[in-house]
């Protein structure tokens, strides 16, 4: 079925041309993995909007963000024959305004795609390197704001390069991410994850496993650069994101990874709530 659109509480809605999310990137999204018509992991989505909408200096985030959460929830529960599992792509911009940089006080515009159906567990990806580096960029550093051109980018070189997934690094050339998600490796009974404080996002399912999945399940945690040394001893290793939850990594070039032993520890709790709302230093 073909996806659906929801805009400002009108479904098949059109976005204007002067809407500043389209013309400059001013605004934030989530994706969202929809079960069984609910969000998984809400409450880190919200948060996780909340912050971006705060780093670009938009007004009463809290109420925007519980509508449009609210909203397009209804909307998923009342579309007719739609099936309640899928992807929602929930987008707020700025709205319209005047041409120029500078922010201009309008009002936001909340926007809305749901895909249905949900990815089946993935086989390990063979991933390679990519060329194109996260920028440095601390002020912006784990927010999802709309402007992810070095991500496109990356997802050219999947597609050029035939692999499953690139890792992204950072401009010291130390691992960072993949495309789509976050990077964890295992080196015996510890998970190690790179910090977030210069570039890249801070994706709510690494959140999950840092403050509450790794220790149910008997790992560590250490939020380290991911250098050389650490890459050469690393027993395995998995992205993590909303949508596909966790996936092995066979290999990155040739560096081979044998084991998915945390993976599948971890793999059935990624989706759960959890009760810690710690927030990450």
């Amino acid at each position: 079925m073909a996806d659906r659109f929801w805009i400002d509480g009108l479904p098949g809605a059109e976005i204007p041309a002067d809407d500043r999310g389209l013309a400059l990137a001013d605004g934030v999204f989530e994706t969202l993995r929809i079960e069984n018509g609910a969000v998984s992991c809400a409450w880190l989505h919200r948060e996780r909007m909340i912050s971006g909408l705060v780093c670009l200096g938009f007004s009463d985030v809290n109420h925007l963000v519980e509508q449009a959460f609210a909203g397009t929830a209804k909307w998923i529960t009342n579309l007719p024959d739609a099936s309640r599992d899928g992807v929602l792509r929930l987008t707020i911009t700025r709205g319209s305004g005047p041409r120029g940089y500078a922010p201009v006080a309008t009002a936001p515009r909340i926007i809305a795609r749901f895909s249905e159906g949900l990815p089946q567990t993935l086989t390990p990806a063979v991933m390679e390197v990519a060329t194109i580096t996260w920028p440095d960029q601390p002020a912006l550093a784990g927010h999802k704001l709309l402007a992810r051109t070095e991500q496109v980018l990356a997802g050219a070189e999947v597609q050029h390069r035939g692999v499953n997934d690139v890792v992204m690094t950072d401009i010291r050339g130390h691992w960072l991410s993949s495309h789509i998600g976050n990077l964890f490796l295992r080196s015996q009974s510890t998970l190690l994850t790179p910090p977030l404080d210069r570039a890249g996002i801070a994706g709510t399912r690494r959140r999950a496993v840092i403050e509450h999945w790794a220790a149910v399940h008997g790992f560590d945690v250490d939020i380290c650069t991911i250098d050389e040394a650490r890459i050469k001893a690393a027993d395995e290793m998995f992205i993590t994101n909303s949508v596909i939850g966790i996936r092995s990594v066979e290999r990155v070039g040739d560096v081979c990874f044998n084991s998915t032993a945390a993976a599948d520890a971890l793999r059935d709790d990624i989706h759960r709530d959890y009760p810690s709302r710690r927030v990450l230093p």
